[in-house]
């Protein structure tokens, strides 16, 4: 028997008829060949049967093969299908460079200006500090009536001797000091903190030790550990530095550690760290000036923090002298957001004006896209009228859109990273990790994400 050779056709109901009929015509030649060897018929087919198998199982075979070649066809056609729209895009964009010129550059820099702020807002607001187990250092800040108030050394004393879910528990103060450097003497800011600080952040110094509680004691010998700036003004960033001495505000004091340079973008640029030590007779003192910060233990939930606190609080006299009998209750926040909440207002404005910008940009580009298509409406309705669907007249234009995307962010990063450089170099130096805004990956994937969809947007 001769027939044509067998090819099962795209649609699955049609293949799996055409599957069934493919094992007929096997069963009947297998069975004609035995009836002619001299079997008989009844016995000659459950043979044929016997010999060629289940055939539910051979068609389900047959057709998960097929079902795997028709969806490698099928991707294979999708995938050529896109070249070929890409480089249609890129030539069509060649013919109109005036066009892509101004689309592109227009996009481009609102683009890059988006970048740059929010990798500004993303060091300053949204990434976690360089420090073990980040999510755990809060900030314990007193409140009366609503109204934040500062630490004291009284709540201090009382919190850290009786509460449970602090690992650490240490206070801060700003301090300003006088030295002595090879260009003259100068004013520089540092911080004052309690021997457990080293505890709370678990710094790891760049040179030497952290201060621990025995430099904390009233009448220890004066150290200092130097930041990043001051090691190199001072001691060329000698390795030799530790061990040396410094004189603060006239007082020598020996260098014990250098900070390292991860602290200054987290935490703000400080030039030195000093023992705060509070004389045994402040644990009576109420007055708010330092900021408690602490290490949570892993178990810990903020607001059982708050409850264990405010009971402390309760069993001691009232914060100030001339308060009503209020006493603080204590407010637990995470210290990367408390370290930002004085800028987050105004960084979030600025996101939100480059934000416009953004949106003007695509507008602009959307109006030069329609003008250009009404040009464009005679070609489309050619390929119309030659076969092409609304989907795939669509499709061709997403892709020519998206070319239009891809040379927009290949302007905006550049772009950003000149106005990160420049944003950084006009906020204030004292806002907490600004040092750290850089265009990193996180802020280049929302480039992309901005740029292609800023383009399909403007396209649609």
């Amino acid at each position: 028997m001769s027939r044509p050779p067998f090819r099962l056709p795209a649609g699955r109901r049609r293949a799996e008829a055409d599957v069934a009929r493919e094992i007929g015509f096997h069963l009947a030649m297998a069975e004609a060949e035995l009836v002619a060897a001299g079997r008989s018929p009844d016995d000659a087919r459950a043979e044929a049967r016997r010999r060629f198998g289940d055939p539910d199982v051979v068609a389900a075979e047959c057709m998960a093969e097929e079902g795997a070649r028709q969806a490698g066809l099928a991707r294979w056609e999708w995938l050529s299908a896109v070249r070929h729209d890409l480089a249609y895009g890129v030539r069509t964009l060649r013919r109109a460079p005036g066009f892509a010129a101004a689309a592109v550059l227009t996009l481009g820099l609102a683009l890059g200006a988006t970048t740059a702020m929010f990798s500004v807002v993303d060091a300053v607001l949204l990434r976690a500090l360089p420090l073990p187990h980040s999510e755990r250092i809060v900030t314990l800040e007193p409140t009366v009536r609503g109204e934040a108030r500062g630490g004291s050394p009284g709540l201090l004393a009382a919190w850290g001797a009786r509460a449970r879910a602090p690992q650490a528990l240490a206070a801060v103060a700003e301090r300003q000091a006088t030295v002595r450097t090879p260009d003259g003497a100068a004013r520089v800011p540092g911080l004052a903190v309690s021997g457990a600080f080293g505890a709370v952040t678990a710094v790891r110094p760049a040179l030497g030790r952290v201060l621990t509680p025995d430099d904390d004691r009233p009448g220890a010998p004066a150290v200092v550990m130097l930041g990043q700036a001051l090691w190199r003004r001072t001691f060329d960033a000698s390795p030799a530095a530790v061990g040396r001495t410094l004189v603060l505000d006239g007082v020598p004091h020996t260098v014990v550690g250098v900070l390292p340079a991860s602290l200054d973008a987290a935490l703000g640029e400080r030039d030195f760290w000093v023992p705060l030590r509070l004389e045994p007779s402040q644990r009576d003192n109420f007055t708010p000036y330092l900021t408690l910060v602490a290490r949570l233990r892993p178990d810990a939930a903020p607001a059982g923090v708050a409850r264990e606190l405010d009971a402390i609080t309760a069993t001691l006299p009232p914060a100030a002298p001339d308060d009503d009998g209020t006493r603080p209750a204590a407010r637990v926040a995470a210290l990367a957001r408390t370290l930002g909440d004085d800028y987050r207002r105004p960084l979030l404005l600025m996101l939100g004006a480059v934000g416009v910008l953004l949106l003007i940009g695509c507008a602009n580009v959307a109006t030069l896209v329609l003008a250009r298509s009404v040009g464009r409406a005679r070609g489309l309705a050619v390929r119309s009228a030659l076969g092409a669907g609304r989907g795939r007249l669509a499709r061709q234009l997403a892709v020519e859109h998206l070319v239009l995307g891809a040379l927009a962010i290949a302007v905006a990063v550049p772009a950003a990273v000149v106005m990160t450089r420049l944003l950084v170099a006009a906020i204030p130096a004292d806002v907490p990790r600004l040092a750290a805004a850089a265009l990193d990956g996180r802020a280049l994937a929302v480039a992309v994400a901005l740029g292609l969809c800023a383009s399909l947007a403007c396209g649609v």
